[in-house]
């Protein structure tokens, strides 16, 4: 065979190539607005499944946790407006019993527990318990602090 020959069937082939790849092509291109169509119906699918998920996560958080959370919410709230009631009445007594000794000096000034372990500091404000608001855990509870 000579080189003229080769060389035109080579030419041939490459033609045949070309013509099987540009098909290729041509069916890709038609092919590809589907497929994009699909991907996006299958992330959108994901998408609206992964936000079921998260409402369902959700509803059971709303039902069933914050439930246990909101009583031992209560629970705590309760002692701790325990707390608060008696360092009132010790804040009060101690009030009253300096009020006296102003009166009569037979003592020296009872020093407050605010003063003793809350002291004002410059630049630091330490809220007062007294304006704390500890209200029910639940719709219709009693309001643990201030109490009434």
């Amino acid at each position: 065979m000579t080189a003229h020959i080769r060389i035109e069937q080579k030419i041939a082939a490459d033609h045949r190539a070309i013509t099987r790849l540009e098909a290729r092509v041509s069916l890709l291109t038609e092919q590809l607005p589907a497929i994009v169509e699909a991907e996006a119906a299958a992330e959108a699918a994901a998408r609206d499944e992964a936000l079921r998920k998260r409402a369902e996560a959700c509803r059971k958080a709303n039902a069933v946790e914050a439930k246990q959370i909101l009583a031992e919410v209560d629970k705590l709230s309760s002692r701790l407006g325990d707390h608060f009631a008696r360092l009132k009445e010790i804040g009060d007594e101690t009030n009253s019993v300096n009020q006296a000794l102003h009166t009569n000096p037979v003592a020296d000034r009872v020093t407050c527990y605010e003063n003793l372990y809350r002291s004002p500091r410059a630049g630091l404000y330490e809220f007062p318990f007294s304006e704390i608001i500890l209200p029910p855990a639940f719709s219709g509870g009693k309001q643990h602090w201030p109490r009434r």
